[in-house]
């Protein structure tokens, strides 16, 4: 009797192996292996604006004039060398202007900082150096600075960018800042700056209510180097997600979101959605093979 009992619990166990067996290897084949990507840095690199280099070869009465429109005006008495010492003519400035979504897409520089987000007029970069060593404001200097403005808002501020790692989060500055009228351009936001590095023309957006966060999942593609974008066209801000969570974000807010990623041999993909931020939201993302004449034009259109 107990042989019969043992051989039937034998039999039961071995048909439940199978059985299990069958099930695994079915949701194997009912859940292929994720779509994988390259890192994204060197191809975002590729289309990324590039520093302008001016020479300055002497104390004239112009500013530098930047492609996109921002004036720099300075002079060899406002810098030094870092240990102090004069410097003279010539030397140089560099200049690297981020204007649009796509631009600040492309450079990775959210306008995001002090755990807000920001209604931007534009993001700069500013250097001087001389030869190959950087040079430095001297205590209580100034640079003029003059960034474009189509529509100008007064509650605009200057803050300063500081680096840690790779990303950079944005602090308020005292700098004095005014809206003059432009022949040119229409008007400017002329403000009077005590940093070099990355200078934000910019204020904390106006937002109330509730906040949430938006999460990023998918059945089809690994996401971790997928580039995760959401812009807020409201706001005119660009928030950059990382670890596929976003940052607190508020609820109602009209957005769009733009993934990018490439493959091993560069090609890029994409997933885009417009959109309105809801409570706990998850985006199920897919992602789609584009061609880079597409992914600007898409991202010119934000």
């Amino acid at each position: 009797m107990e042989t019969r009992i043992f051989l039937k619990n034998t039999a039961i166990f071995f048909l439940a192996v199978v059985l299990f067996s069958g099930c695994s290897k079915k949701r194997l084949e009912d859940n292929p292996e994720l779509n994988t990507y390259a890192p994204l840095n060197s191809y975002l690199d590729t289309k990324k604006q590039q520093e302008q280099t001016f020479e300055i070869d002497s104390n004239g009465t112009g500013p530098i004039i930047g492609q996109q429109g921002t004036a720099i005006y300075q002079s060899a008495d406002i810098f030094m060398y870092p240990n102090g010492d004069s410097v003279h003519y010539p030397y140089n400035v560099g200049l690297i202007e981020l204007y649009t979504p796509k631009d600040m897409i492309y450079y990775q520089m959210p306008t995001y900082g002090s755990g807000h987000i920001l209604t931007t007029g534009g993001e700069i970069h500013v250097r001087a150096y001389k030869d190959s060593t950087d040079l430095v404001l001297r205590p209580g200097k100034f640079y003029i600075t003059s960034f474009p403005a189509s529509q100008p808002d007064s509650s605009m501020k200057i803050f300063h960018g500081s680096t840690s790692g790779a990303t950079v989060d944005w602090t308020q500055s005292t700098d004095f800042i005014q809206i003059l009228v432009d022949s040119s351009s229409g008007y400017i936001y002329r403000s009077y700056v005590s940093a070099l590095g990355w200078i934000n023309c910019d204020y904390f957006a106006n937002y109330s209510g509730n906040m949430t966060t938006v999460s990023f999942t998918s059945s089809t593609d690994s996401l971790s180097n997928v580039g995760i974008f959401i812009y807020f066209t409201d706001l005119k801000s660009l928030m950059q997600v990382s670890n596929q969570t976003s940052s607190s974000v508020p609820l109602g807010s009209s957005v769009k979101i733009i993934c990018i990623a490439v493959d091993a041999n560069m090609t890029p993909y994409y997933y885009y959605e417009e959109t309105t931020i809801t409570q706990g939201m998850s985006i199920d993302v897919t992602m789609t093979q584009t061609t880079d004449t597409d992914l600007e034009t898409l991202l010119d259109n934000f």
